[in-house]
């Protein structure tokens, strides 16, 4: 075991943290959010263990009065008592002192050890109920390692050497005896003919009141390391570093760094702990799996504190064993970073589902999830975006139409803070019987979920909500369609307040009930206008006479049902076109001839609806090259950009509702 849990407070962007460590340690979240500071904090502690060191611009910078930091590491001591209890056996052992102080270090409550370090501004350093001596030990005995993988120098690895060094070292007594034996080695020998020279040097410097400082241990290492290897520069396959890309480099330097601290582990009394952040920098993701596995193999030994940027990475965290690993899910929440442990999966069949897609959300500044690919075609569309912008930053993920998938990247199922909507068609709810006129609660439907949420909200909000679901349940038992031929149209006031019921109950919960269908958001009665005259131009078979006979002799309501089911549409009862041909047995023979013949299987017609729909409104060919760029100079005027906002909030008031949704939670954050 090693460092086993870490408390931050008043560091930088960070007011108050705490991490559980296991072998395996992810930091994940968006730039700027704090994963970097809470490295930065651990390693501030390091480099205090022995000597102050400056820290002016670690302190709080929301908060000017807040000029006290406090980081406290706790060290699992238990297995490293154990090896020393188990040197101690050996007679003949030269190091019984220090094992013994190991031991004593470890007499503490379940062998773990907490270092507390406090720092305020201007004043020098308190250690809480540590001496220096332990620190020297906790320093030598759970030594820290730092890649930074932006800032190393991919064709120079000097650094390497300083872990090396750490590696082969000698104790510190025995280092005179070391140099005595080399020198007799160089000196002795009269093939070498070095000891006039060296004599010569030692009287120049000596004439010149010139010193050289020893060397420490681990510098003197170093450096016997070089003569032993015959040089100092590392090559890759007989050629320079520079000779290959940041990506290769970067790659061997970090599975260099990583089989040496396995080796320090290994022939050392010592816990090696590694920083690693972002190693998928400049990796293509088949090298990034070959780290993530070199990762598993040694992370007995080492324990790895990961900064990460990449859904790779995370994904093969995610599928490897889940004991071992603690995910952080990191942002900043008014101004200040925030932590959420991840809730990692329990159950052998969502690591199957795991991919980079889904892995996708835990990035994400919020995540919508949808069905399909209609709802891709929709919110990716340039004309839509560039009227919302805010859309740019929403991760899209389809996810409704899968109960795995949907428990793999829900927030609230994972304990990560990231604004979520889930997106369903009314017939995750709802289900139309054998009769006509009735419905019934689908089996497993949504609301079957939440009263056991309700339990846990205020108690007015918990009335609002539990009396709301009661009286879904029993509009649904007592509902009686009413419906109009040829289409089967809703005239059905009961039916609308319970489908606008619905909608409300479920938004508390962050899902976003469709009336009908996507198609249903898209072709509705206030935009009736423009899609028909879009539908008309793009007939499957230019049948315009017979579209316009047939489209004329229906009411408003019958019209927008006519044009849906032509995109594969259903009509507010939740009824496609099979059904509606079914049950009404007097449907005009034209009339389903045409809707048979004319229905539009091409893909991209959501996009190609809306493109046409901005252009019109302010007077713009859709075929012309140059109409996107001259809408985003409209879009620069406040007159024109309010106009054509207001213009889409009326024609089309469902998706406009579930865009204002979404921006609300954009904006706010958290779940």
């Amino acid at each position: 075991m090693s460092i086993v849990k870490v408390d931050i407070e008043n560091y930088k962007s960070i007011k108050k943290c705490s991490m559980t460590i296991n072998e395996i340690v992810l930091l994940i979240g968006e730039n700027g959010c704090g994963k970097s500071n809470i490295l930065s904090a651990i390693k501030f502690f390091y480099d205090n263990l022995l000597k102050d060191c400056d820290g002016y611009s670690i302190f709080d910078n929301n908060n000017k009065f807040n000029d006290c930091i406090k980081i406290s590491i706790t060290y699992d001591l238990a297995n490293l008592k154990i090896r020393s209890l188990h040197q101690l056996k050996k007679k003949d052992s030269k190091y019984s002192s220090f094992y013994n102080k190991i031991i004593s270090m470890a007499k503490c409550e379940g062998s773990l050890l907490t270092v507390t370090l406090i720092k305020i501004k201007d004043k020098k350093n308190q250690w809480i109920n540590t001496s220096m001596s332990d620190r020297k030990m906790i320093h030598n005995l759970f030594p820290l390692y730092v890649v930074d993988s932006r800032n190393i120098n991919l064709t120079n690895w000097d650094d390497l050497w300083h872990q090396i060094g750490d590696l082969v070292k000698v104790e510190r007594n025995l280092q005179k005896e070391l140099i005595n034996d080399l020198k007799k080695v160089i000196l002795d020998d009269e093939k070498y003919k070095l000891k006039d020279n060296f004599g010569k040097l030692e009287t120049a410097f000596l004439n010149s009141n010139i010193e050289i400082k020893n060397f420490t241990p681990k510098q003197l290492a170093s450096l016997i390391s070089k003569i032993y290897f015959n040089g100092d520069e590392f090559i890759f396959k007989e050629n320079k570093l520079n000779y290959y890309s940041n990506g290769t480099n970067a790659f061997n330097y970090t599975s260099a760094i990583i089989e040496i601290l396995l080796m320090i582990s290994d022939n050392k009394m010592k816990s090696p702990i590694i920083f690693i952040d972002e190693p998928e920098i400049s990796l293509h993701h088949t090298l990034i799996d070959v780290i993530s596995s070199k990762i598993f193999k040694s992370c007995d030994k080492i324990r790895f504190i990961i900064s990460t940027h990449s859904t790779r990475l995370l994904k093969n965290i995610l599928r490897y064993d889940n004991e071992n690993s603690h995910i952080y899910h990191v942002r900043i929440v008014n101004n200040y970073t925030q932590l959420s442990e991840f809730r990692l999966f329990n159950d052998n069949r969502f690591k199957s589902f795991v991919d980079d897609q889904n892995v996708n959300a835990y990035f994400a500044k919020t995540i919508v999830g949808i069905e399909g690919e209609s709802e891709i075609e929709l919110f990716s569309n340039r004309y839509l975006i560039e009227v919302f912008p805010f859309l740019k930053e929403v991760e899209f993920i389809k996810a409704t139409s899968n109960n795995i998938v949907e428990k793999i990247i829900s927030p609230e199922m994972r304990n990560y803070n990231t604004p979520y909507i889930f997106i369903y068609d009314m017939d995750k709810v709802l289900v139309k019987e054998q009769s006509e006129s009735k419905f019934k609660l689908k089996d497993k439907n949504l609301i079957e979920n939440y009263p056991n949420k309700e339990k846990y909200y205020y108690t007015q909000y918990r009335k609002e909500q539990s009396n709301l679901r009661k009286r879904i349940l029993k509009m649904v038992e007592k509902l009686k369609l009413h419906y109009e031929f040829p289409l089967m149209a809703c005239y059905d006031e009961n039916y609308e307040e319970l489908i606008s019921a619905i909608k409300k109950y479920h938004k508390k919960y962050n899902v976003f009930i469709t009336e009908t269908t996507i198609e249903g958001m898209l072709i509705n009665a206030n935009n009736l206008r423009e899609f028909y005259i879009y539908s008309k131009n793009n007939l499957k078979n230019n049948n315009f006479s017979d579209m316009t006979n047939l489209y004329n002799l229906l009411d408003e309501k019958n019209k927008v049902i006519f044009l849906r089911f032509l995109y594969k549409g259903k009509n507010e009862f939740l009824m496609k076109f099979k059904d509606v041909k079914d049950r009404n047995s007097q449907l005009n023979v034209d009339l389903k001839e045409f809707i048979e013949n004319n229905i539009n299987n091409k893909t991209m017609w959501i996009s190609s609806w809306l493109e046409y729909y901005f252009c019109h409104i302010v007077n713009l060919d859709p075929q012309n090259k140059d109409s996107f760029k001259k809408f985003i100079i409209m879009l620069n005027n406040n007159e024109k950009s309010d106009f054509i906002r207001n213009k889409f909030m009326n024609d089309f008031e469902e998706l406009y509702d579930l865009i204002e949704m979404m921006e609300e939670k954009h904006t706010k954050g958290g779940y």
